[in-house]
């Protein structure tokens, strides 16, 4: 009789999700792995071809995570570019290993690569100031930049700030980005 499987992909796969959501990437090894589910690493060379795959498959999720949680605000949301801006810095705060594991990594990537930039949010830019898209995208090139860099601070520990204050903060970087930007309209330089 051949043996009882007790670990499906997707339990192994969840496991080392748990791991790295707790620990950080850095946790993340086959004997770790094992211990989280109370196996031994058999099960996870078995299901995997490597580490690196499972390493891809926490990373997928992670993605899938912060997306489900940036829709999750903006379902509630009346202002929906700052939802998102407030989501982003929200996840770095609630899963700051998950926000490290996806965004705060060695790379080679060029920034318009790494810019999250979709037509939903040049619209939502568009919605809120008389923008064309070009300018939609350099506004939102330098929020994101700002959000980012505030982001990385909540996630790594290296400041604390109030709900009140980080709404301000957002808030008054994108009045006064958008002011700038529509100087610049005028000045010719946008």
């Amino acid at each position: 009789m051949p043996p009882v499987i007790r670990y499906t992909r997707d339990a192994v796969l969840s496991a080392a999700f748990e791991l790295v959501r707790r620990d950080g990437l850095s946790a993340l090894n086959a004997r770790a792995v094992a211990q989280e589910l109370g196996s031994s690493t058999q099960p996870i060379f078995r299901l995997f071809s490597g580490m690196d795959e499972l390493r891809a498959g926490v990373i997928e999720l992670a993605q899938e995570m912060m997306k489900e949680y940036m829709l999750q605000a903006l379902r509630s949301s009346d202002t929906p570019y700052l939802t998102v801006g407030l989501s982003y810095v929200h996840f770095a705060r609630d899963e700051s290993e998950l926000f490290k594991l996806l965004f705060m990594h060695d790379t080679t990537v060029d920034i318009e690569q790494m810019l999250p930039v979709s037509e939903e949010l040049v619209s939502m830019i568009q919605q809120h100031g008389d923008f064309t898209v070009q300018q939609a995208k350099v506004l939102h090139g330098w929020l994101w930049i700002f959000t980012h860099g505030l982001a990385v601070s909540i996630a790594t520990k290296a400041c604390c700030i109030s709900e009140e204050r980080l709404l301000a903060i957002l808030k008054g970087a994108y009045e006064a980005a958008a002011l700038k930007l529509k100087q610049d309209i005028r000045d010719g330089i946008v």
